[in-house]
């Protein structure tokens, strides 16, 4: 990925609060070129200059608008599905276009009037085209302004998305709400996620990083995901599902088998195989979380529902007491074919 998301919100130009704003800034603009009034040549250039100073605002403000939004297409399959889900693209596409459109018109206008001022017999021909212009520019900006609204709206829920790297390792850590997802995140990385003991509680991917040898690893927090079908899912568990699709390295599932999440172990299992069935080009290490109060009964069940290839690959971690957190890497490094012997220079 050439961009990052963040570098590409920076590049995008947030529109005015309305149409009005606009159009209140281009008056600003025209009133502040310097009149002389004495003849029909100084009243002519006069007039003519408030017409293109306002027509140039409006019309590259506007040009800035649609040209520096994200375009859909160009945009990494992560970040491009992860847009399709939290926004109306075909309307976001629409309010671009008419947008761009809108700055033409405005530069198409802006000439046409200025001509019009330059070739004029007459003070009153010259302020009635003047007149005539900033009447066009308010109905096209009035036109416009649901639009500017809305994509106003819609960049602001853009830049709730974070800036994930999809090109590079990331250990993606999955499993039904309330397992300890957020806890184990914290154990491994610095970031500092809001824990409740609640489902749900994370609302979008939630990220930190962590050194593995030479490597920096990207290591995602994903909302809660249920046992429903695809087309049944809500924007959160959309948003998790699309990073372990698109985001390579290695995915860590959590099961509670103390079932102290709320969610029963038989439960769990079925979005542990909807998951490895989804998401099949990625590695899936199963861990079993809690294991400081797993009692005996519990743990037997447990094991006793696991798939036999699960078993072998089955490691145990309590991410609150951080017990067993480094043999946890040590797989997760071996999965990435990491060297973990090599030191960051």
């Amino acid at each position: 990925m050439k961009e990052t998301w963040e570098t590409i919100l920076k590049r995008a130009v947030l529109p005015p609060k309305s149409a009005e704003e606009i159009f209140e800034a281009a008056a600003r603009r025209a009133r502040k070129v310097s009149s002389n009034l004495r003849t029909l040549q100084e009243i002519k250039r006069t007039e003519e200059k408030r017409v293109i100073s306002a027509s140039q605002y409006v019309s590259n403000l506007l040009k800035k608008v649609a040209l520096r939004s994200p375009f859909i297409e160009d945009l990494h399959p992560f970040y491009r599905e992860l847009v399709e889900v939290n926004i109306d693209v075909d309307e976001y596409k629409l309010c671009l276009a008419r947008i761009y459109t809108t700055s033409r018109l405005v530069a198409k206008i802006g000439r046409e009037e200025a001509k019009k001022i330059r070739f004029s017999t007459t003070i009153n021909e010259a302020r009635t085209a003047r007149r005539r212009f900033f009447g066009r520019l308010k109905s096209l900006l009035e036109e416009l302004d649901p639009c500017l609204k809305k994509l106003r709206e819609t960049l602001r829920e853009l830049k709730k998305i974070p800036d994930i790297n999809p090109e590079v390792f990331s250990l993606i850590i999955a499993g039904a709400p309330n397992v300890g997802k957020s806890s184990l995140l914290k154990a491994l990385t610095r970031a500092k996620p809001e824990i409740r003991e609640y489902p749900f509680t994370t609302k979008q991917l939630i990220i930190g990083h962590l050194e593995l040898g030479t490597q920096r690893i990207q290591v995602i927090d994903t909302p809660g995901l249920l046992d429903r079908p695809l087309h049944d899912r809500n924007k959160i568990e959309l948003n998790a599902i699309l990073a372990l699709k698109h985001l390579k390295g290695v995915i860590v599932y959590i099961f509670d088998p103390t079932e102290t999440a709320g969610y029963p172990i038989h439960y769990q299992l079925n979005v542990y195989k909807d998951i490895s069935s989804y998401i099949r080009s990625v590695p899936l290490i199963p861990v079993a979380n809690k294991v400081d109060i797993l009692s005996q009964n519990k743990l037997k069940a447990f094991l006793s529902i696991l798939p036999a290839k699960d078993l072998k690959k089955l490691i145990f971690i309590s991410a609150l007491h951080k017990i067993n957190i480094d043999f946890l890497l040590e797989q997760v490094a071996e999965y990435l074919g990491v060297n973990t012997s090599d030191k960051p220079i």
